[in-house]
């Protein structure tokens, strides 16, 4: 009967098992949890010094002056006369606009390249922040997953000591998996260079280009879905067998692939017990979510209308109720979002353990549980 267990057995086991670690209900230890599920994730245009207003308006408006003269010049010489002095100095005036046209042919130049430079410091600092901060959750979200394994198997939370206990294998499994995203980003970005590369060569003819965008659309689609079962094998399999052992994420691989049979067949019927639970536990989530977001807007309405009405009495209270209404409002979104975590920690907790316990059916030496050895 080894590894043969019913999924319907697993799934009452697993229950059991989640029951056990998280009642009696104590919110400390629920905190806990939950703030472990969460890390490990079971988520100026600036002005140009050279812009000078003044003295673009005087510059832009010498094309003008330079046709004054060539109409005085050629009047008749009575005309002259009856000007007394004003010829001279009208003939003369040419001169005067041939300095600045330089300047007011550079000046726009300075001016429009001043906020592309800007805006591209701004866009590739955003971007190197972005995959920064990615990359740093992506670490803290595998050093977690181990930490999480450990609550489960054990049921003791200790953060410090299971975080630095499993610094090894955390890391192992980072490396795997940011080599896993670049090879399989880079195989997405390729598949869509090449596919725009064969729409341009088509040239409009639609023979050409939609044939080769549905090729090249289908092979993205079955690129996420092998990124996606790929992944979830990585995190719901291998990374227990990497608790278990204390192995890296190659040699748990290696280990995966060589215990057990028909591995296919038992992964196919995990992802859709998986789905079936998941969509359940949504359901429920988007239930959770509706009720405690409109408990937040109730209770944001009752502590906005008191300081609306304060203002209007005290408007020198403007500013101090301003910020204050801003911290009550962030610690509102805070609160109710733990309100929506600790209602889902128990579907949360449940997932992960029907994991580590289906996990004994493709690899039967890694009993985290002591399933085979239920009463």
């Amino acid at each position: 009967m080894e590894g043969q267990a019913s999924i319907r057995d697993m799934i009452r086991f697993s229950w059991d098992q989640s029951k056990a670690i998280l009642f009696p209900f104590r919110f400390k230890h629920w905190l806990k949890i939950l703030i472990i599920v969460w890390l490990a994730a079971s988520g100026v245009q600036g002005c140009g010094l050279n812009f000078q207003a003044p003295g673009n308006t005087q510059k832009i408006k010498t094309p003008s002056m330079r046709q004054a003269p060539s109409r005085v010049k050629f009047l008749p010489p009575e005309s002259g006369k009856a000007a007394g002095t004003a010829a001279p100095s009208a003939v003369t005036a040419p001169a005067l606009p041939q300095q600045p046209e330089t300047s007011a042919v550079n000046a726009p130049v300075r001016e429009n390249t001043a906020f592309p430079v800007t805006l591209v410091i701004l866009v590739i600092g955003g971007v190197l922040a972005a995959v920064g901060f990615g990359v740093l959750f992506i670490w803290l979200s595998c050093r977690f997953n181990f930490v999480l394994l450990d609550v489960l198997v054990t049921r003791a939370v200790s953060v410090r000591e299971s975080f630095r206990r499993h610094q090894e294998i955390g890391n192992s499994y980072f490396g795997w998996s940011l080599a896993f995203l670049g090879i399989g980003l880079g195989a997405i970005a390729i598949t869509g260079l090449l596919m725009g590369i064969l729409i341009w060569l088509a040239k409009g003819h639609l023979a050409l280009s939609v044939p080769a965008a549905i090729v090249g659309g289908l092979l993205i689609v079955a690129l996420l879905l092998a990124m996606i079962v790929i992944g979830l094998v990585a995190h719901d399999f291998v990374s227990p067998i990497m608790y278990r052992e204390k192995i890296s994420t190659k040699e748990a691989w290696h280990k995966f692939f060589r215990a057990g049979t028909s591995k296919v067949r038992k992964v196919v019927q995990y992802i859709l017990a998986v789905m079936g639970l998941t969509i359940v536990a949504s359901i429920v989530q988007t239930v959770v979510s509706l009720v405690a977001m409109l408990a937040g807007l109730i209770a944001g309405g009752v502590l906005l209308i008191p300081g609306i009405l304060l203002v209007i009495v005290i408007p020198s209270l403007k500013v101090p109720l301003i910020v204050l209404g801003a911290g009550l409002g962030l610690a509102l979104i805070v609160i109710v979002l733990a309100v929506i975590g600790m209602a889902m920690l128990p579907a949360s907790i449940f997932l992960r353990m029907f994991a580590l316990t289906y996990v004994m059916r493709l690899c039967p030496d890694c009993d985290l549980l002591n399933f085979k050895g239920r009463p």
